[in-house]
């Protein structure tokens, strides 16, 4: 291999993503660092080079000016290939992170999720699988066995290719037989931190969730996998997990003490927060937020720093619970 070529190669490795930048002699200076002899005018020159085949920008605003990887640039220019279950992962950590990462950081990952969308884009529609995250009340994640990642790939590779695969189904109990099965994947769903596959079984036609860690020896078969007729991923979970809600969203009324609207002011419930201050720092917040079970977490968990003015409905359901909550102790 040329010295040019692994020179040109260390510079791309070194180059960062828009809106960072490293100048030319900056990169000459990282070049000598690991040894290769080069001047500023042969740095100059491969990088006008390099971005006539790589997606490189020169900012030119300001001196020194300087060079960076277009935002849209695929991570490591495609070598080696992202692999089916790391996009498998990335895919549920762009659900997750939707729900927990300002647009900031989700913004820095970008790259790593676009190439997770093309790993798996293998079908004529060129849409990845269906994958959901459905967030319930427990913050502890349950301590599971760890799925087989050759079952994980498998089952991935399934649901992109539209295939059917058999697997052997080890139901719980420590005494409890296994039984094969023939299943066509529909999507994945994560549910508590268990990481489900929800499926047709072949053999009764029936659309049901299965863990992954007790899926064993999974094989793609060449038989097509297709979804029943009129089925809807989505509208499966909402049906199957109601408290994840309608996909309505909701305007809330609520009164609350000082501390937790500090918090609401650097966090908003939602992009349309309203706040109005009363007195002793209490304040009135108005956002309209998505009408889901993690909703009614959240003001059940707030309930002594909060009062729901509206709407009704939600305010007696919301006592109801808490009713229930007590009422149980008893």
């Amino acid at each position: 291999m040329s010295e040019t070529l692994l020179r040109q190669w260390a510079m791309l490795r070194h180059m960062p993503r828009e809106p960072r930048k490293i100048d030319a002699a900056t990169l000459q200076h990282c070049l000598r660092e690991e040894g290769f002899r080069v001047d500023l005018r042969s740095v100059q020159r491969d990088l006008k080079k390099l971005s006539r085949v790589f997606p490189l920008l020169l900012d030119q605003r300001n001196r020194p000016y300087g060079w960076s990887w277009a935002r849209e640039a695929r991570h490591g220019f495609g070598l080696p290939a992202m692999e089916v279950p790391a996009a498998a992962a990335f895919r549920l950590l762009e659900a997750i992170a939707e729900r927990s990462l300002p647009q900031s950081l989700r913004d820095c990952l970008s790259g790593y999720f676009r190439a997770a969308d093309r790993t798996v884009s293998w079908d004529a529609s060129g849409c990845p699988p269906p994958v959901r995250i459905v967030m319930a009340a427990r913050g502890d994640v349950p301590r599971l066995p760890e799925p087989d990642l050759r079952v994980i790939t498998r089952i991935y590779e399934c649901l992109v290719r539209g295939r059917q695969c058999r697997a052997r189904w080890m139901p719980p109990g420590p005494e409890a037989a296994g039984r094969s099965v023939v299943l066509a994947p529909l999507g994945l769903l994560l549910y508590e931190g268990v990481p489900y596959v929800v499926a047709v079984s072949v053999g009764d036609g029936q659309v049901a969730q299965y863990p992954l860690h007790r899926l064993q020896e999974a094989d793609i078969l060449d038989d097509p996998g297709a979804p029943p007729p009129g089925f809807d991923f989505d509208d499966w979970v909402r049906e199957h997990y109601p408290f994840t809600g309608s996909g309505r969203q909701v305007r809330v009324d609520l009164e609350v003490q000082p501390l937790l609207a500090e918090h609401l002011a650097e966090l908003p419930l939602g992009a349309d927060q309203q706040v109005e201050m009363l007195a002793d720092r209490r304040a009135r917040l108005r956002a309209t937020v998505d009408d889901d079970a993690q909703l009614r977490t959240w003001l059940l968990r707030h309930a002594g720093a909060i009062r729901i003015n509206g709407p009704e409905a939600l305010r007696r359901e919301v006592a109801d619970t808490a009713a229930v909550l007590v009422n149980s102790e008893q």
